[in-house]
């Protein structure tokens, strides 16, 4: 059996902290429905968890983890 690379953390380019996706909470069951109900974003927001550096990055799916095409 082959070894896997861990896929490396997004880091900060400017202190090179890690860099933590930033969602907005779905409080509501109608917040929840739509949010699962829509298409998947393109991109993600990313925040540094020491400097608040923000940027977005393009979502990356592994091969194994790729989503189902219907």
């Amino acid at each position: 059996m082959t070894e896997k690379s861990p896929r490396p953390l997004p880091t900060c380019p400017d202190c090179g902290g890690i860099l933590h996706a930033m969602r907005s909470e779905r409080l509501t069951s109608v917040e929840v429905a739509d949010g699962d109900a829509g298409e998947a974003p393109a991109v993600l927001i990313c925040q540094c968890l020491l400097c608040g550096y923000t940027e977005a990055r393009p979502i990356e799916y592994p091969p194994d983890e790729a989503p189902a095409i219907a």
